[in-house]
């Protein structure tokens, strides 16, 4: 039997879907009455774009003479339902009415725990019409500290591992003529002409903390001096670090007596950008190591490949 490493496994239940919010790879959100999952990270990207968005549970309608159309199938949700100091109790609810309670001592979740989810979920999507898509995820709130000690997958699967290194994340969006797009392979692409200076920025809801960090850029292409600056800022705008994109691999390393609030890639006016892509690493330490993708935190799990469909 192949084991086959998991690598980030979460899932995040953000409601009802914003169009002003930054949502990340792994969110759930309800919209028009359907449940949607973020492919990759996004802002302002209805969630019926099927290139940023999956559709994992779609509303059902009743036709004029016709019968209910389809519902959702598999968890709906997870709750917390009771927590102390060192447990916490969370009841997943299932879309046919039921649901289960368990309760994570320290954090753990336990080997007979996620059985009997899985159980349940499966015996849900068995009754799931032959041609539906059985995608729909465990939305587990306030999960990310949480790692899973096994998971059971069934189907042909591709699964990589992260370490959660790099700490750089920015999103796509389209400022000043320029757009930045967030590619899958955590690589950024930047199009587009400067119709005045600006940048591609991220506030971070959590600051990372002081210390010494190294960042680090590849890209395909030289660019001349004043073109694009990555930078880290405090929660007040005042500048922490600036490394200038001036050649296609750059590091630069230093100790920060501030917290980083704010990581921007900063463009000039007048600047024209063809296709220019650039891998940039934000990292603990004094050494610029391989590139790895944004992925907020390090999963490690082991996936069980039972049988291909």
């Amino acid at each position: 039997m192949a084991q086959i490493n998991a690598g980030r496994v979460r899932f995040v239940s953000r409601g009802e879907y914003s169009n002003s919010t930054e949502y990340f790879i792994f969110d759930l959100v309800n919209y028009n009455g359907s449940s949607y999952i973020a492919k990759e990270n996004t802002v302002g990207v209805l969630p019926t774009d099927t290139s940023k968005w999956q559709l994992i549970a779609q509303k059902g309608n009743t036709g004029n003479d016709g019968p209910q159309g389809l519902t959702g199938n598999g968890i709906s949700s997870v709750e917390v339902v009771a927590e102390t100091s060192s447990e916490k109790t969370l009841r997943i609810n299932f879309t046919d009415g039921t649901h289960f309670d368990f309760t994570l001592e320290n954090g753990e979740v336990t080997q007979a725990q996620l059985d009997e989810v899985i159980e349940r979920d499966n015996r849900i999507l068995a009754n799931t019409p032959k041609g539906s898509t059985n995608t729909n995820p465990a939305t587990m709130n306030d999960s990310a500290d949480l790692p899973l000690n096994k998971f059971v997958l069934k189907g042909k699967t591709e699964q990589e591992s992260t370490t959660g290194k790099n700490l750089f994340q920015l999103v796509t969006q389209t400022i000043s003529g320029v757009t930045l797009t967030a590619n899958e392979d955590g690589s950024y692409t930047v199009n587009g002409t400067a119709t005045s200076g600006g940048s591609f920025y991220v506030e971070l809801p959590t600051p990372i903390p002081a210390g010494t960090y190294t960042i680090s850029y590849t890209s395909n292409a030289e660019l001349s001096s004043d073109n694009l600056n990555i930078r880290t800022r405090t929660s007040d705008s005042a500048m922490i670090n600036s490394i200038s994109v001036t050649s296609t691999s750059k590091s630069l390393t230093a100790t920060n007596t501030s917290a980083i609030s704010i990581l921007q890639l900063q463009f000039f006016n007048g600047k024209t950008y063809n296709n220019f892509k650039i891998y940039i690493q934000l990292e603990s330490g004094s050494t610029a190591t391989e590139f790895e993708k944004y992925t907020r935190s390090e999963y490690q799990v082991q996936v069980h490949h039972i049988h291909k469909r």
